[in-house]
């Protein structure tokens, strides 16, 4: 097997005539290492958390993060009304009603396009 250095270049820069190496060169694809995803998806959930509080009603609030998985894993229709312990049309209608409240709620407009 051959090793080598990470700081070995493998490439070079046009705009600045520096080398590229193979540590520069590899790069993380998982978007949610990055700090920079973290911190916007922390700044998304907090502004989630504020929209529902002000905007729905405690049921509400409880199906859709359970629908939608906002506080773990998401559930399914019928998971949704047996942990209620309600109908299917019931969770239904709630998670119909809820989402409609968030989009005509302010700024949200967009939030929830193609949520059904």
């Amino acid at each position: 097997m051959h090793t080598f250095s990470m700081d070995l270049p493998v490439d070079t820069d046009d705009d600045d005539g520096g080398a590229i190496t193979v540590g520069e060169s590899i790069q993380d694809t998982d978007p949610s290492k990055m700090p920079d995803y973290r911190y916007g998806m922390e700044l998304l959930r907090e502004r989630v958390n504020s929209e529902l509080k002000v905007t729905l009603t405690p049921d509400e609030r409880k199906l859709l993060r359970c629908m939608f998985g906002l506080d773990g894993e998401e559930s399914s229709l019928e998971e949704a009304a047996v942990e209620f312990g309600t109908s299917k049309e019931w969770a239904r209608h709630t998670k119909a009603k809820a989402l409609a409240k968030l989009r005509e709620a302010h700024g949200l407009d967009d939030f929830t396009d193609g949520i059904h």
